[in-house]
């Protein structure tokens, strides 16, 4: 079957390189039938160590513009070149991502020499005598996962592809991990050169990587695409992030169509580090960097300038304003700017990012913010809170543990107690603790801060009074961030009068209200129905009250 398949391979080659899909489609026939008995080994649920390969095709974007349908012929030849030279190296192809591959190996030698003949025989591929030439780029990392219905789930999933896109185009990376397992395995014309510790675009520290030499491949590439060689002031997370994959997509998506995007939530959702992921993401983007800048600890309106000149190390120009110089400084640059926590600031915020975006035509900026600015031009982005178990949950430990409230408190809890595992006579109680958690992350993180000296039990009775109970933070966080109470009482603070006599009387309906009913019983002569009417959009746009439509 390989011979065949490799014979149809030389014959479309000697074509003058045009594909010729009705042959691919026979060889996708002829080469499903390995890959699926493969997959049959990676049905077990139970953690294994897997090596795993991806690669995709450098400026992918820009060849589709270029190529139009003769793109689709390319990626057809791709497709089946892959299929062949995985299957033939003993893995399995996992998924096409649309531009590349993610393949999964038991051994990660064979990985390795499936991953330099991909480089190699895509030189082959083609157009129009030769005028247009696929370059991938590929990453190989091997650690623990669970595999589970076709896929693989964990951080060593997550940390081969970050690899892979570090990468430049024909060139090969790997991790320590993959190098020190091949110990001697490796012969000519294969070696490895080591590139050093490299801060890679998931924020999680610095992995020392590897380049595959070989004589056919080329040797000498630019630094690697790393948060290193980009300027920027982002800072280093040492915690997993966890899930929120379709929001990492969505708001790079949204990046490239507007230069303003507000990440709007209640306090805890995870504002802040899905905005710090996002701007590692789009991280190449931006010529001259992307720039954090945190706000919670400015507490006069006036001085919103002077904290971002500051991260520039900047001073007032003479005779001009903190704002003048700003933009001045900015107007020239292609930068993505990150303004965090503006809530308490709302309108200092709004009115320096209107000047921004007004005098600084090549600048971007993504804010956190409880409330939306309201700036022309703004995207608003809601955060939700992570996807939530189902209470009556009766299924596996496995399945239960994909869910990412789930998830996330398992790996914090390990965090402080390394040998806990779930079982399965925890699993009921451990999806209704994190159900009734409500996805909040400070809160998930929070309870499970306690597992170092409680059961999950213990945890669950404590929820009770859960303002009470979840009260053990990090010492050197900020104060808001230390306690449930705490997160709640910043929001509380930031609203006039009227809206928190309003919201006091809210709170003592548990589980929603329908509106007329939250108009009758909270109307007095200090709250009349239509400021009641108008404190719940206010209330609502501060994300301390979330709106359901119910049978429309």
């Amino acid at each position: 079957m390989a011979e065949t398949a490799r014979l149809c391979w030389t014959l479309s080659c000697a074509t003058s390189f045009k594909v010729n899909l009705a042959v691919f489609r026979i060889w996708l026939v002829l080469l499903y039938l390995p890959v699926t008995l493969g997959k049959t080994a990676w049905k077990s649920p139970m953690k294994q160590t897997v090596s795993f390969l991806f690669t995709d095709i450098e400026g992918s974007s820009r060849l589709w513009e270029q190529l139009g349908d003769r793109m689709g012929e390319l990626l057809a030849a791709h497709d089946a070149l892959a299929r062949l030279l995985v299957a033939e190296y003993g893995g399995v192809i996992v998924k096409f991502t649309g531009d590349g591959l993610h393949a999964a190996f038991t051994d990660p030698l064979p990985a390795l020499q499936c991953g330099v003949q991909l480089l190699l025989r895509m030189r082959t591929l083609a157009v129009d005598g030769g005028d247009v030439k696929l370059k991938l780029r590929a990453g190989l990392h091997m650690g623990p996962c669970e595999a589970r219905d076709g896929d693989f789930f964990g951080e060593s999933v997550n940390r081969a592809a970050r690899i892979a896109n570090a990468a430049h185009g024909d060139q090969f990376i790997i991790s320590d991990a993959v190098a020190a397992s091949l110990n001697d395995a490796m012969v000519a014309p294969l070696s490895l050169r080591t590139l050093g510790r490299i801060r890679l675009r998931d924020l999680s520290g610095e992995e020392t990587l590897h380049q595959v030499l070989h004589q056919d491949l080329q040797s000498d590439f630019p630094p690697l695409r790393s948060l290193s060689q980009v300027p920027n002031n982002l800072p280093s997370q040492r915690t997993s992030f966890v899930g929120r994959h379709g929001e990492l997509r969505s708001l790079a998506a949204h990046l490239d169509e507007h230069r303003l995007v507000t990440l709007v939530g209640t306090g805890g959702i995870g504002k802040t580090r899905l905005a710090l992921q996002t701007c590692a993401r789009v991280l190449d983007k931006f010529e001259e960097g992307v720039w954090s800048v945190e706000l919670a600890g400015t507490s006069d309106p006036a001085r919103v300038a002077d904290t971002l000149l500051a991260g520039w190390n900047l001073a007032v120009a003479p005779g001009s304003t903190s704002e003048d110089t700003l933009c001045e400084y900015l107007a020239p640059r292609r930068a993505l700017l990150l303004l965090d926590n503006c809530e308490h600031l709302i309108d200092a915020c709004a009115r320096l990012i209107d000047q921004i975006l007004r005098r600084a035509p090549n600048i971007k900026i993504v804010a956190t913010s409880r409330e939306p600015l309201d700036v022309d031009g703004e995207l608003v982005y809601r955060i939700p809170g992570l996807p939530l178990p189902d209470p009556d949950f009766e299924g596996g430990v496995d399945a239960l543990c994909e869910v990412e409230a789930v998830r996330l408190f398992v790996e914090r809890a390990q965090l402080q107690l390394p040998t806990w595992q779930v079982v399965p006579e925890e699993a009921s109680m451990l999806a209704v603790l994190c159900y009734r958690l409500d996805g909040i992350p400070l809160a998930i993180e929070l309870a499970a801060a306690r597992m170092r000296d409680l059961g999950l039990a213990d945890i669950l009775r404590g929820l009770e009074n859960r303002f009470g109970f979840l009260i053990t933070g990090s010492r050197v966080a900020a104060p808001r961030h230390k306690t449930l109470a705490g997160l709640v009482d910043w929001s509380y603070q930031l609203l006039p009068p009227h809206e928190q006599r309003l919201f006091q009387r809210l709170a003592v309906f548990h589980g929603g209200i329908p509106i007329e009913i939250a108009i009758r019983a909270c109307a007095d002569a200090q709250l009349t129905s239509v400021a009641i009417e108008t404190g719940l959009a206010a209330l609502a746009d501060k994300s301390l009250l979330f709106r359901l439509e119910t049978n429309g």
